[in-house]
C-alpha cells in the first residue's frame, strides 16, 4: 500500500504537478477523441487523493480541468510519438513525473528508458504502479535525481552509455529550473551525446494561466517557476552547439493532432512551443 508518507511527497511541491498532469492524461483518456491513451494515470490520482479533489473524467465544457487537458494530452503524444520514431534504443525521460510510457508505449524489448524525477516522486509511482501489477514493456530504470545539482553521475550509474545515440526528453521541466541549472542540463545532455541522437524540448511561454490553475486546480505554481529572464532561447542553445533543430508551436501541435483548443488557452498557447533536434556529428570524445 501506498503510506501518507509517500501520499505526502506527491500531494506538494513539484510532486503535486505531476499529479496534475496525471489527472489531465486520465481526462484526455477518457474523452473519446483524447490525443493519449494512459489506463495508469486514474489510479494515481485515485490513490493519492489529494485535497482538493482532482477530476479523471471530463466535465463540463466550460470546466478548467477540461479547458486545460487537450494541452496536456497533445503534448503527451508530440513526445510520444517522436520517442517511438526515433528508433533509438536508450531514452532518458528527464522529469518523467508520473507519465508511464513505459507501460504504454509500444517497445523494442532491447530499449532502456530511463526516468529521472525527484525521489517521492519516482517512489509514490513504483508504489502504485506495484499495486496495480504493471509490468513495463522495455527495460526501466528509475533515476531519482534533482536537475539544480549533478545527475549525469547517477544517471550513468543507473546503466547509461553515453556512447550510444540517446533520444532526450525534457517535458514539463525548463520552467522550473534557474538558468545556470537550464545551462548544466543541456551541457549534460551534449557532453553526453553520441551522433544521432536526439532531445525533444518544450518551452513553455510567460506565466499564462497560471493564476487560473491555482485558483481552481488548487496548486500554486508561483513559487515553483523561476522567472528569471534566459539570455539566450533554448534552441539556439543547441543550434550553436551544431545541433538540427525544428520547431512547432502549442497551436501547431493541436492542428497536427485535430484538436480545437479552448479560446481560453490561446494567451498560453500562442507563447509555448516545442522544438526537437539532431546531433548529426560528435563535438566530443564521448
Amino acid at each position: 500500500m501506498v503510506g501518507d508518507a509517500q501520499r505526502g511527497d506527491i500531494l506538494s511541491g513539484v510532486g503535486a504537478t505531476a499529479l496534475v498532469v496525471a489527472a489531465a492524461r486520465a481526462i484526455e483518456t477518457a474523452t473519446p477523441d483524447g490525443s493519449v491513451r494512459d489506463p495508469y494515470a486514474a489510479a494515481f490520482v485515485r490513490i493519492a487523493d489529494p485535497t482538493p479533489s482532482m477530476p479523471v473524467v471530463p466535465s463540463e465544457p466550460e470546466d478548467i480541468w477540461t479547458i486545460n487537458a487537450p494541452y496536456f494530452g497533445v503534448r503527451s503524444r508530440y513526445f510520444d510519438d517522436y520517442i517511438t520514431r526515433s528508433g533509438c534504443g536508450q531514452i532518458v525521460d528527464l522529469a518523467a513525473g508520473l507519465d508511464t510510457r513505459a507501460y504504454r508505449l509500444t517497445w523494442n524489448e532491447a530499449a532502456t528508458f530511463y526516468e529521472l524525477d525527484r525521489h517521492g516522486v519516482l517512489d509514490f509511482k513504483q508504489r502504485v504502479l506495484d499495486i496495480l501489477r504493471a509490468e513495463p514493456y522495455c527495460r526501466r530504470r528509475p533515476v531519482p535525481v534533482e536537475f539544480a545539482e549533478e545527475w549525469v553521475s547517477a544517471l550513468i550509474e543507473a546503466g547509461f552509455a553515453p556512447e550510444e545515440p540517446t533520444v532526450w526528453i525534457a517535458e514539463g521541466l525548463l520552467n522550473y529550473l534557474p538558468p545556470d541549472a537550464q545551462e548544466a542540463l543541456f551541457e549534460g545532455i551534449d557532453e553526453h551525446s553520441a551522433a544521432g541522437s536526439r532531445v525533444a524540448v518544450e518551452v513553455l511561454g510567460e506565466r499564462g494561466n497560471f493564476q487560473d490553475i491555482k485558483a481552481s486546480m488548487g496548486i500554486d505554481l508561483e513559487p515553483m517557476l523561476n522567472a528569471t529572464n534566459r539570455t539566450l532561447r533554448p534552441e539556439e542553445w543547441f543550434r550553436r552547439h551544431g545541433w538540427q533543430v525544428t520547431e512547432a508551436s502549442a497551436l501547431d501541435l493541436f492542428d497536427r493532432y485535430q484538436r480545437a483548443p479552448n479560446s481560453l488557452l490561446d494567451p498560453f498557447l500562442y507563447n509555448s512551443r516545442f522544438f526537437t533536434a539532431h546531433k548529426v556529428a560528435a563535438t566530443h570524445d564521448s
